[in-house]
């Protein structure tokens, strides 16, 4: 193979044979001594990338042609795939993509664990997500371009609920009548069961009779049998989406269902997991677990897990920093009468470290944001000798270094894996730790 340096004369291009794929689903391999990672390859795969970056001894390179494809890889069904940022494994049947993520995630833990490692799928690979977030340019709405902040506009996603590609139509000619100014900067979907909230993300407030004279949405509404809200959100200052300023405009305020016999309102702040069915799957997975035991859990969000792990736990104490979603969860447990949970409102690395003193013997449950879990509440439980720990996690790279910090300590005891966003590399990981 030629030399790295010299290729630099034609572009920036030379030929790789991808030794790997790391956990971000990006294809790896190493060339004149420097690591490179490309995406949209497979492994074995021979493939012509083009250097974008290069910093030490790593280059990031995009994906020019393959020379030599995987007997696995077939052609993306999407046509957006590839400029589309949602989607990075579409090039894989669902059955080789299943294989793909367990060997990833069986590898990238082996200095902790070796032994079985339990796949949950998906029921449904496409149309799964109950809610997506749009952005929205003028009269152009769409998904961001991989890598970049420009707009790929679209007609159909493939992985979103049905009814959400249904509204994209009556979305494109609500923009083409009103955000001639661009107020609009993104537009938030959530669907389940027959309901549907859509959310305005805006830099000022519409005046209200603007909104509620429209028939757009209420001709949608009624042509696919759907109760529907519309509200205003003011635009988050940070890199989030939302702001807590919100206005209800028209129809549903919130969504309103049951799961395991617990009856819960979702509000359009409402953390809420996009794929039903796996979250289903991950919930009376974590109830088998904790069964008979108390627990502690941080990260508790609007109480939907608490209320369904009540069931089959003795006691349980939820700690969550957001002051919304407690007042949610409280009157949660109230409405399902449900009086063996206490909720704390506080952050968690102050609240949990001192609960944890309190409940010595009870189950440690966490599911945290991607940043993953808190030192300080980590050293808590290891100065404490808690006995066991749950770790519900939306990122293996935050779950890796966690058990890293408590590896001298607790050893894993199960690792499952739950398909929660098939068509990419993301996984969500449910993770039982104990005392050694």
């Amino acid at each position: 193979m030629s030399n790295f340096n010299n290729l630099e004369k034609k572009d920036n291009m030379f030929s790789v044979n991808i030794e790997d794929i790391n956990i971000n689903g990006e294809g790896v391999c190493f060339f004149d001594d420097k690591k490179i990672c490309v995406d949209d390859v497979l492994k074995n795969e021979i493939a012509l990338v083009q250097k974008q970056l290069e910093k030490n001894s790593f280059v990031q390179a995009r994906l020019v042609d393959i020379t030599k494809p995987s007997a696995m890889r077939i052609v993306p069904p999407c046509p957006y795939y590839g400029a589309c940022g949602g989607c990075n494994l579409q090039i894989l049947g669902y059955n080789d993509s299943l294989a793909i993520k367990k060997e990833i995630i069986k590898k990238y833990f082996s200095s902790f664990y070796g032994g079985k490692i339990n796949f949950f799928e998906s029921k449904n690979n496409w149309n799964y997500r109950n809610k997506i977030s749009f952005c929205v340019d003028k009269y152009k709405i769409g998904l961001l371009e991989r890598n970049s902040n420009k707009i790929v506009e679209i007609k159909n996603c493939m992985i979103v609920d049905k009814n959400i590609n249904n509204l994209i139509s009556t979305l494109e000619n609500f923009l083409k009548q009103y955000n001639q100014d661009g107020n609009i900067k993104n537009i938030v979907v959530r669907t389940l069961f027959g309901q549907m909230l859509i959310v305005f993300v805006v830099k000022k407030f519409f005046k209200e009779k603007l909104l509620l004279s429209l028939e757009l949405f209420k001709n949608f509404a009624e042509k696919h049998n759907l109760k529907i809200g519309l509200y205003q959100n003011l635009a988050s200052q940070k890199k989030e989406i939302l702001s807590d300023n919100w206005k209800h405009i028209w129809g549903l305020e919130k969504i309103k269902t049951k799961i395991f016999d617990v009856e819960f309102y979702l509000h359009p702040h409402s953390f809420f997991q996009v794929n039903f069915d796996v979250m289903c799957q991950l919930y009376r997975n974590v109830s088998n677990i904790i069964s008979g035991e108390d627990v502690i859990e941080g990260y508790s969000g609007i109480g939907l897990l608490s209320a369904i792990l009540s069931k089959s736990a003795r006691n349980m104490s939820c700690v969550e920093i957001n002051k919304n979603a407690v007042l949610d969860a409280k009157d949660l447990l109230k409405r399902n009468n449900i009086n063996n949970v206490q909720v704390f409102c506080g952050d968690c690395k102050n609240v949990l470290p001192e609960l944890i003193k309190k409940h010595l013997k009870s189950t440690f449950l966490i599911d945290p944001p991607r940043s993953g879990c808190d030192k300080e509440t980590l050293q808590s439980l290891i100065d404490n000798k808690i006995k066991k720990i749950v770790y519900v996690s939306c990122s293996p790279y935050t779950l890796k270094q966690n058990i890293g910090f408590l590896s001298d300590f607790y050893k894993v005891k199960s690792f499952d894996i739950f398909d929660m966003f098939p068509q990419t590399y993301h996984v969500e990981c449910v993770c039982v730790l104990k005392l050694r």
